[in-house]
């Protein structure tokens, strides 16, 4: 059961779900916060994109 309950309080702050939670008072803004500040910072390993070339390229391989 351990188990099951540590899914459900990993999912309380879960993106697609936490404003909805916090409107419900499931977890405050506060607990999300804390979560948020956790979280590693990442952006050394992001690849920057520039849509704009994508749709284009996208766009020249649909018309070939």
């Amino acid at each position: 059961m351990a188990l099951l309950h540590e899914a459900v309080e990993e999912k309380k702050l879960d993106v697609r779900v936490a404003e909805r939670n916090i409107s419900r008072g499931v977890t405050t803004a506060d607990e999300l916060q804390k979560a948020l500040d956790k979280l590693p910072d990442d952006s050394d390993n992001a690849q920057w994109v520039n849509i704009e070339s994508l749709l284009k390229d996208e766009s020249s391989d649909s018309t070939h």
